[in-house]
């Protein structure tokens, strides 16, 4: 994709891509699908990291009080991608960070 939109979950997540989920480990390219998801419903079909990783503009947005924690997740320096999958947007060359939470 040349542009990715992304939402973060309360947890960090985008897409179906999940904090400490093998989605987020999935380093196939193009879409998967789980079966095991841990926000409902548990069958979901999303693209990999791969997808958003390779784009060449990506925008990342926390609105909203409930997503918080998920920006300070973000924020945090220890965490990982693989912790906070929402950090993904810091391997596209030209990503934006857009925060309202309030």
């Amino acid at each position: 994709f040349d542009v990715v939109l992304l939402s973060s979950g309360e947890d960090g997540h985008v897409g179906m891509l999940y904090p400490l989920h093998k989605s987020v480990r999935d380093e196939s390219e193009g879409f998967i699908k789980i079966d095991d998801s841990p926000k409902p419903p548990p069958d979901r079909v999303g693209f990999t990291r791969s997808v958003i990783e390779k784009a060449s503009s990506g925008v990342l947005v926390f609105f909203g009080n409930g997503k918080k924690v998920a920006f300070e997740k973000f924020s945090d320096d220890s965490l990982d991608v693989e912790e906070c999958p929402a950090k993904l947007v810091n391997k596209i060359e030209d990503g934006l960070v857009l925060v309202d939470v309030g």
